[in-house]
């Protein structure tokens, strides 16, 4: 997935219910997760996007289908990757062989996992945000590559993204 268009300076994830395929967003967003919910709190379609937290006034309704991908690595089948277990810190720099493509979490722990190709050891800034976070204003920097899903009371979502070091 591509960084985020620069001329968006966007600051927190937010959580938008969908209905009829549809969701009411802020003009400028940037849709990174579309999911079924089905906790204590909430049941149905959400559509989860980064926006501005100055430009939330002005809104569109936004298609938002169940089919549309908007992950960085809709995997199905792990085989031919790498799985690191990572720390659960707000910002760290990892040593890896190749970049990150996908983050999940399993059993509490949290995992991003590289295909097990070696391309050459470079160094990434993994960073994990959760819903509502203020987020950097260089986010157009990172990739995302997935939502870890801890479970503290209630579901905490860590939005896992990475950059490449220079």
């Amino acid at each position: 997935m591509e960084g985020l268009p620069a001329f968006i300076k966007m600051k927190k994830i937010f959580k938008y219910r969908v209905n009829d395929g549809y969701a009411i967003m802020p003009q400028e967003h940037k849709l990174i997760r579309v999911d079924y919910v089905n906790d204590s709190q909430y049941e149905g379609w959400f559509a989860w996007s980064i926006v501005d937290t100055e430009k939330l006034e002005t809104t569109q309704k936004r298609f938002v289908g169940r089919d549309i991908e908007v992950t960085a690595a809709p995997f199905s089948s792990k085989k031919g990757l790498v799985r690191h277990e990572m720390k659960v810190k707000e910002k760290q720099d990892i040593w890896l062989l190749s970049p990150p493509v996908f983050a999940e979490e399993d059993d509490g722990k949290v995992y991003i996992y590289t295909e097990d190709k070696l391309v050459k050891r470079e160094q990434y800034n993994i960073c994990f945000y959760k819903t509502g976070q203020e987020l950097p204003d260089n986010i157009n920097d990172f990739t995302y590559i997935g939502l870890n899903r801890i479970w503290i009371v209630q579901e905490l979502g860590l939005y896992t993204f990475y950059r490449k070091m220079p």
